[in-house]
């Protein structure tokens, strides 16, 4: 096993699970050298690369948000359809099988890049010069549409009560059954009020049930966040809303993390946290990743 992996085509040093449970910052230093990129706080509407993940469902669902067009747009899209074609056998909550911690680390490192080249169309394109601030919403949800394009059937939007949203991928190990996930935050950037924080979080987390803290107390709508006076004392964001591809298979224009505003009484019944994890670890399936790994 050499030093380094393969990433859309980036070599980029092997992420030692034994010795890091998130991806480091240095990962953004490797990934904005190989591809040659300004400092992504630098990043302007003015920058020309595009989203290198090339994700049809990824532009349609932007599209939808920038112009206000109905969800159903989704439904009528080819790749709409060739998608649920091709997760034709995932029908209830999944988590994915995963070999070994090698095979774990690729996985992680791939939902870095796919969060680091986002963060760079969410400087260019986003619907503010603020990004990532008050963007976790729509920003998540076209981070979840990629990574389930893409191949990963068990992409989870998730929720917090403290108006904050990030993706998870729950897993199973191969080899010892054990259960986690991997959190995936594309604008973690917010949620810290130190010189250090990261652009975007991607961590692995054992267990069926995880805390995520970070500086954040909460996020009051139409005034900012609210950061705790102790690093790291904020309020714990397991989430109390999780919506996955077996929503999206039956109910895609119904749902707010498409990002579009949507009548209450339009919204169907969703599993509970609880009951859709429970479901997910136990429906564990191989991914069938078609590029980038």
């Amino acid at each position: 096993m050499g030093d380094t992996v393969k990433i859309a085509d980036i070599e980029l040093p092997r992420l030692d699970l034994t010795k890091h449970s998130a991806v480091p910052k240095e990962y953004e230093i490797f990934l904005q050298n190989a591809k040659e990129d300004p400092p992504l706080h630098e990043i302007t509407d003015a920058f020309g690369d595009d989203f290198a993940a090339d994700s049809t469902l990824y532009e349609l669902n932007l599209h939808m948000y920038v112009t206000g067009v109905d969800a159903n747009a989704i439904r009528d899209a080819e790749c709409f359809d060739t998608l649920l074609d091709r997760f034709k056998d995932v029908q209830a909550p999944s988590s994915m099988v995963v070999k070994d911690l090698d095979e774990l680390s690729r996985h992680a490192l791939l939902s870095y890049y796919v969060c680091y080249e986002h963060y760079k169309l969410g400087k260019k394109l986003f619907w503010n010069d603020d990004f990532p601030e008050l963007c976790c919403g729509p920003a998540t949800s076209n981070v979840v549409l990629t990574l389930i394009e893409m191949g990963y059937h068990n992409a989870l939007y998730a929720g917090a009560d403290k108006d904050h949203a990030y993706c998870v991928l729950p897993f199973v190990m191969e080899d010892t059954g054990e259960k986690g996930i991997i959190l995936v935050d594309p604008t973690a950037e917010q949620m810290w009020w130190s010189n250090e924080k990261p652009s975007n979080d991607v961590r692995i987390i054992f267990g069926e049930r995880w805390e995520y803290k970070t500086d954040l107390v909460e996020i009051i709508v139409n005034e900012g966040p609210v950061f705790a006076e102790e690093e790291g004392g904020g309020s714990d964001l397991f989430p109390n809303e999780i919506v996955g591809m077996v929503n999206l298979r039956d109910h895609v224009s119904m749902f707010d993390w498409l990002s579009i505003p949507i009548p209450l009484d339009l919204k169907v019944e969703q599993l509970s946290v609880e009951d859709y994890l429970n479901q997910a670890f136990a429906n564990p399936v191989p991914v069938d990743i078609l590029r980038l790994l």
